[in-house]
């Protein structure tokens, strides 16, 4: 299986123009039409521009999700390690990078995708 560093840095590095801006306490939609899951579990790191993890000894900050008809939706929590950045380009909007990871409770289907959010 791969590394969620290998996976994050795969997606940056395809998509890292195109990383969409999502705000916090929004709920985000993510529609499995071919999915036979029903629980998912979801997990929350925060990254480098590089697709690396931002704090290297972080364990990715589970969230809860809901999935009805094949859409998977939760609500974008504040990250609980972001007001611990020293870099000050976190604090601006959409400043910071997220990788989720989408993990079935059922079988072995993983998704995973890359937003900017702000830090507070």
């Amino acid at each position: 299986m791969e590394s969620d560093a290998a996976v994050f840095e795969r997606i940056i590095h395809k998509e890292s123009a195109q990383t969409p801006y999502v705000a916090l306490k929004q709920k985000i939609f993510i529609v499995l039409p071919d999915s036979s899951s029903t629980s998912y579990k979801i997990q929350d790191l925060i990254l480098n521009e590089d697709g690396t993890s931002k704090y290297e000894d972080s364990v990715p900050y589970p969230l809860q999700a809901q999935v009805r008809d094949g859409i998977v939706s939760f609500t974008i929590p504040p990250h609980s390690l972001a007001s611990y950045s020293s870099d000050a380009t976190d604090y601006e909007p959409g400043g910071l990078i997220r990788g989720f990871k989408l993990m079935s409770e059922e079988n072995d289907e993983v998704f995973a995708f890359v937003v900017r959010t702000d830090a507070k």
